[in-house]
This record gives structure tokens, C-alpha cells and sequence, in this order.
């Protein structure tokens, strides 16, 4: 049996396939370096519903509930830039339509330490958010108002999260709070009505009020 596949930039269909399920199928061919404005790159298909990023240039096996992918796009690394203390942030102050925001332990030069506060509020088309271990801090406010993040892997070696560093990501659904972590601030999940599942490292000494009321 035949399932037809559509592939989607944004709402726009580009494309239907049709794919025998737990078989081989191909995407269409995009370039990994095409630009879709001046902040954003190409970064694969994204499954919908799902945080999961498939590179354009390999096969896929279709599972038999899958149906759609949909072109995901980040915001380039040319538009991202890390202060003295080592904290990244978005050089563009207005909304992009990256989806995905792949961040580096390593920036310009130098080591990436921290997210600087409100460093990516308000990008409210940021659906998948990746913290390396090289990261220790997330400042206050760093992701707040970004209402689509449906994930968030936060590095290993974090130890604080900020006050409303997730404040209304309305659509987080899940969060893992690793044993490296010592202290959670105030408001810092507050808002983020999606969430039902919460898990709490170890290490965590200090929650701050309201951190994770919806």
C-alpha cells in the first residue's frame, strides 16, 4: 500500500511523493547552503510534529503515520555574535522565520559560555532550540515570547537557568532538567501552558516562584 508524502515550505505545498511504508524514500533536492532571506540557511526536513531533522541528501524510511515533512531553516550563524563574557545572542532585534537555532560551543573565536539575556526573545517561529555542553548559563528572558519552541535540548553542564528564560513558550511540551543544574529563576517556565511533563535533575537546589506556573 501506497502513502503520498507532502512536503511543505511553511503553508505551501511544494511537492507529493508517493512512498510504500518502512521503505526507502527520497526528499526533493534542496541545497544545504541555499539561502531563504539574509538570516537564514537551510537545515533539512523536519518531520512534522516532531523535533526530529532529517538531512535532504539521505533516504528516509517512512513510518506509516507519517505523512508530512516540512523545509526547516535556522538562522545563520552570521547573524549570531557572542559578547566578552562569552554569552550568545541574535544580532537581528526583529523576528525571523528561522525554525531551528543550532547553537555553537565556539563562536568568531571564541568559546560560547552562556545565552545572553533576552538574547532570542521574541522569535516566535523558533521550533527546535540545541544547547551544547559548552554552555553553563541561560540568562534571563533568553528565550521568552518564543511562542513555537517545541523543544529544547539543554546542554550537561548547565548549572542556572534564568528568570523567564522560557517565560511563555507556549508550545514547549516536555522538559528535561539536567543534574548539573543548581538553580531554576523565577517565572523561568511560567506561561509555557503546553508543558505536562517536567523532570528535575538531581542537582537542582533553588526553584524560583512561579517557575513553572500556567
Amino acid at each position: 500500500r501506497m502513502n503520498i508524502v507532502s512536503f511543505y515550505d511553511g503553508d505551501s505545498l511544494i511537492e507529493t511523493r508517493s512512498c510504500i511504508p518502512n521503505s526507502d524514500c527520497s526528499f526533493p533536492i534542496f541545497s544545504l547552503e541555499e539561502e531563504r532571506s539574509e538570516y537564514l540557511t537551510f537545515n533539512g526536513w523536519r518531520r512534522s510534529g516532531t523535533a526530529e531533522i532529517l538531512s535532504p541528501t539521505q533516504f528516509f524510511s517512512l513510518p506509516l503515520s507519517t505523512t508530512e515533512y516540512r523545509y526547516d531553516v535556522m538562522l545563520s550563524s552570521e547573524y549570531l555574535d557572542v559578547d566578552s563574557n562569552g554569552n550568545i545572542y541574535s544580532l537581528t532585534l526583529n523576528d525571523t522565520n528561522a525554525e531551528s537555532l543550532i547553537i555553537p560551543s565556539v563562536l568568531n573565536g571564541k568559546n560560547v559560555t552562556g545565552i545572553k539575556e533576552n538574547g532570542f526573545e521574541n522569535h516566535t517561529k523558533l521550533k527546535i532550540v540545541s544547547i551544547p555542553e559548552s554552555v553553563i548559563t541561560i540568562g534571563d528572558s533568553a528565550f521568552r515570547n518564543c511562542t513555537a519552541i517545541i523543544s529544547t535540548d539543554l546542554g550537561d553542564s548547565i548549572t542556572s537557568i534564568g528568570n523567564g528564560s522560557f517565560y511563555n513558550c507556549s508550545a514547549l511540551t516536555s522538559v528535561t532538567i539536567p543534574n548539573s543544574v543548581i538553580s531554576i529563576g523565577y517565572n523561568a517556565f511560567n506561561e509555557c501552558r503546553s508543558l505536562s511533563s517536567v523532570i528535575i535533575g538531581e542537582g537542582v537546589m533553588d526553584i524560583g516562584s512561579s517557575a513553572f506556573c500556567n
